[in-house]
């Protein structure tokens, strides 16, 4: 699981925790502190206004089926991926609300040796990476510690933006004082890989599709706050979502989605504020 690049406070500020809604903890009848609210919540729905559906009310969306194969949206699938953000401190409270930070996620391809990135360098090259468990890529021969923090400086993981879902479209006063967080998941793209700079000790995908109908997907989300004058950010990571498949364009979405069982709402209730 991705780790955390800073545990130290600054200025006051408690490290970030990235945990499942609060609304799919219910349905799994586990609350935020439990290890299994590490995975951001990947959310189906049947029309194109996901961000509006989102906002106007998170909890509502479909089903998504059992063989978790995400379909296109020329079959009128469309997706998001939710997660929820919590100061990392003695009972997890929430962030405040003056607190600087922003929140996105990236998609990570399984293989049988563990799992790839999508990076860029910055002469154009891109491709599937493999990765350690912090997201760092793996080279491709045996290098020098100094040659790894090159490595690293040479490749960009693509992460998507996340917006957060904004305080006045909760239903209840306590939902309203939530850090929640909601990202349009990608599921087709043109992109395929093409060389890295030959100085860059990693082989790449050359000519691969950055999606296709064989591969398992998993995303992991990512909260960055910025680092005071030069230093870097503090980079805090969710555990992986549920893997996933990808329908090929050509596959018909013959289900037919159930609602999401909305939960109980505890949040209006003196246990849950």
């Amino acid at each position: 699981m991705p780790q955390a690049t800073s545990a130290v406070p600054r200025d006051g500020q408690h490290p970030l925790a990235l945990r499942t809604p609060w609304y799919q903890c219910e349905r799994l009848n586990i609350d935020r502190f439990h290890p299994g609210a590490r995975a951001p919540y990947i959310q189906q729905y049947d029309t194109t206004d996901v961000a509006e559906r989102v906002v106007a009310d998170p909890r509502n969306s479909l089903t998504i089926p059992s063989e978790r194969r995400l379909f296109q949206p020329s079959r009128c699938r469309f997706h998001a991926v939710v997660i929820e953000v919590f100061c990392d401190h003695e009972g997890l409270p929430r962030p405040n609300p003056a607190d600087e930070f922003t929140v996105s996620f990236a998609v990570r391809r399984h293989r049988e040796l563990g799992e790839q990135s999508w990076m860029v360098d910055g002469l154009g090259g891109q491709g599937w990476v493999d990765v350690d468990s912090d997201g760092h890529p793996l080279p491709d021969r045996p290098i020098t510690p100094e040659e790894q923090l090159d490595l690293n400086d040479a490749l960009t993981e693509v992460t998507v933006l996340m917006w957060r879902v904004p305080i006045n479209s909760a239903l209840c006063d306590a939902a309203r004082t939530r850090s929640l967080w909601f990202g349009l998941v990608p599921t087709w793209s043109r992109d395929y890989g093409t060389p890295f700079d030959e100085s860059i000790p990693v082989k790449g995908s050359v000519g691969q599709h950055q999606y296709d109908v064989d591969s398992t997907y998993e995303i992991v989300c990512r909260a960055m706050r910025p680092g005071p004058g030069r230093c870097p950010p503090d980079m805090y990571w969710s555990g992986p979502s549920d893997p996933y498949l990808l329908a090929s364009l050509c596959d018909e979405a013959t289900d037919a989605p159930a609602p999401e069982t909305k939960p109980p709402d505890p949040l209006c209730s003196e246990g849950q504020q």
